[in-house]
């Protein structure tokens, strides 16, 4: 997939410690581009959607989608990027993430008995959070990276 690409173009780059932001900043607009459109689509129709494609007893589906989008779009950007961590050398970061994710997560638990859509809605919000904190990790791993690299003289 997408991570699988990036990690090969951004060593081969690492290697030669040569920049890498230009074509990370492009894949990540294309990203949020496509995202958007997702998002918008199913925060407007969702309901509509489903129950169009699947009959009446999707609508319900739909319009849970209408409130998770958010939560795929966020991760659908972030998490081809993810890789990079691993590239960078910054193992530790990507592990503290994912412990900081899965503790997140588990916090859910003491909702349960929620309503469903207060419920989906409190777990759209901490992937979303999670997910900009994991996006500004990457960024600042890219940025001290680039850094660090010798201004090339002509």
């Amino acid at each position: 997939g997408i991570s699988q690409v990036l990690m090969q173009q951004v060593s081969e780059k690492a290697q030669k410690k040569m920049p890498i932001h230009e074509e990370l900043y492009s894949l990540a607009i294309r990203l949020c581009g496509l995202s958007a459109i997702g998002t918008i689509v199913l925060v407007l129709a969702g309901g509509e959607l489903f129950q169009f494609a699947f009959g009446e007893k999707w609508r319900l589906s739909g319009e849970y989608t209408s409130v998770l989008i958010f939560s795929y779009a966020i991760s659908f950007v972030v998490s081809p990027f993810s890789i990079l961590l691993v590239v960078l050398g910054k193992l530790r970061i990507a592990s503290a993430w994912q412990t900081f994710y899965f503790i997140s997560i588990l916090f859910l638990w003491f909702l349960k008995d929620l309503p469903m859509n207060r419920f989906l809605i409190s777990l759209v919000v901490i992937d979303v959070i999670s997910y900009l904190i994991y996006g500004l990790l990457i960024y600042n791993a890219i940025k001290e990276y680039e850094s660090g690299l010798k201004p090339m003289t002509s």
